[in-house]
């Protein structure tokens, strides 16, 4: 897991959105709303604002190159941001802090999901070891937490069957 661990959270964090923007909608200064259809809209950023100015959301490039939409809550702060990077794409969502809090990345060890409170975490994933689930009580330690892979719990229940059909303890 030390190996997937890693990736899954540098891809929830690195950066992905792929399109483009078909039309632009903009305030008449009275009237009803007017739109005016563009072939193509080329700019570093843009942004989606509430009736106070407040950014709601903002479609982007960060500082790495990367696409990037990030959505905001009422008091300006990014609570999710979905990007594409180097490793592959991810949503993060946040907490009222800031902390990233879960998760969803594709990198090249597979589709994985972390999810966290800031000291323990529960990751899992699907990649060249197979199905894996990590569960630990400290973010900077998971080996020392519960990994549990789809042949582990095969093997786990093999043990436990095979001490129910003896009168011998567990080793």
């Amino acid at each position: 897991m030390k190996r997937i661990l890693p990736g899954l959270v540098a891809g929830a964090v690195a950066g992905a959105i792929a399109g483009s923007v078909p039309h632009l909608i903009s305030k008449a200064t009275a009237g009803p709303p007017s739109v005016t259809e563009f072939d193509v809209v080329r700019a570093h950023r843009f942004e989606v604002v509430d009736a106070d100015g407040k950014v709601q959301a903002s479609l982007g490039v960060n500082e790495d190159g990367n696409p990037l939409l990030a959505m905001y809550d009422s008091d300006e702060k990014m609570r999710a941001m979905l990007s594409v990077g180097a490793d592959g794409p991810g949503l993060v969502m946040t907490d009222d802090a800031g902390k990233s809090r879960v998760g969803l990345v594709v990198n090249a060890d597979g589709p994985g999901l972390v999810m966290a409170d800031g000291k323990a975490l529960a990751v899992l994933g699907v990649g060249a070891r197979g199905t894996e689930l990590v569960m630990s009580d400290d973010w900077d330690r998971p080996d020392e937490g519960v990994s549990l892979t789809v042949g582990g719990i095969k093997k786990l229940q093999e043990l436990l069957n095979s001490a129910r059909n003896t009168e011998s303890p567990l080793p």
